[in-house]
């Protein structure tokens, strides 16, 4: 029988989190930016945690205010994707080398939640605010679906040494949830939304896995308690980074409307 004691709270902070999203949405312009820029440092102070364990606090802030700044560099004043990624790389990988271990899974991950905030500012600025809603709901869809057909399920795991939570059943779920959500904005966003939807759960979930590979790592259960019912902020929000990564790839390769400021 499928164990849903966490759900509660689970919903009642999803909840919370959709209306603090959704307001800084609809608002777009300097509140959206503070907002994806407060997202990766809440992510890469987590992240810090998880790729340098015992990393003093006072100094796993301060590289995480220097690493939202960097955000915010990207997001107002780099113009070019290639300039960005190099600007990224370039200020994460000096920020790695004041830290004495993990340097190497820092790097690769921090600048992955960079570029992801990046893409969705993009997206809300150059889309609009269904766009970027829907980049959120594709995300939810996928994650929402996949726990519960997981669960509910249950089948193989995908890759038992990484995640024995992940099921087959959960990632076909997720993929078909994400799917009827890029048709269903299709018709006001075109046809782009449709085809981008089941690739973002795609990469969504990679994102899921990835952190997973990460904490077993280290042998923690969750990036931190901030959120209860899910963990952490890089517990919630790691799927939101493989999918905005690839929202990244597709921007720079001009495949849909996401534009570099």
């Amino acid at each position: 029988m499928a164990d849903f004691a966490d759900l509660g709270k689970r919903t009642a902070s999803a909840i919370v989190l959709c209306c603090l999203g959704l307001t800084a949405i609809l608002l777009g312009g300097t509140a959206f930016v503070v907002f994806a820029c407060a997202w990766s440092l809440a992510m890469v102070f987590e992240l810090l945690a998880l790729s340098s364990p015992g990393y003093p606090f006072l100094r796993r802030l301060a590289l995480s205010v220097v690493e939202a700044s960097v955000c915010a560099i990207c997001i107002y004043w780099i113009a070019d994707r290639a300039a960005e990624i190099s600007f990224a790389a370039a200020s994460t990988a000096l920020c790695a080398m004041l830290i004495s271990n993990g340097r190497i899974k820092f790097a690769l991950f921090a600048v992955g939640v960079l570029l992801a905030c990046s893409a969705f500012a993009d997206l809300r600025d150059s889309s609009g605010a269904a766009a970027a809603i829907w980049f959120v709901l594709v995300v939810t869809a996928s994650d929402t679906a996949g726990y519960f057909c997981g669960k509910i399920f249950r089948g193989p795991a995908i890759a038992p040494a990484l995640s024995p939570g992940k099921r087959w059943t959960g990632a076909v779920g997720g993929l078909a949830a994400a799917t009827a959500v890029g048709f269903g904005f299709s018709g006001g966003l075109g046809i782009w939304a449709a085809w981008a939807s089941p690739l973002l759960a795609v990469a969504a979930q990679a994102g899921d896995m990835a952190e997973s590979w990460l904490k077993r790592q280290v042998g923690v259960k969750d990036s931190s308690t901030a959120i209860p019912g899910h963990g952490g902020f890089f517990d919630r929000f790691d799927s939101f980074v493989g999918a905005g990564i690839l929202l990244w790839i597709i921007g720079s390769l001009d495949l849909a409307p996401v534009d570099a400021h």
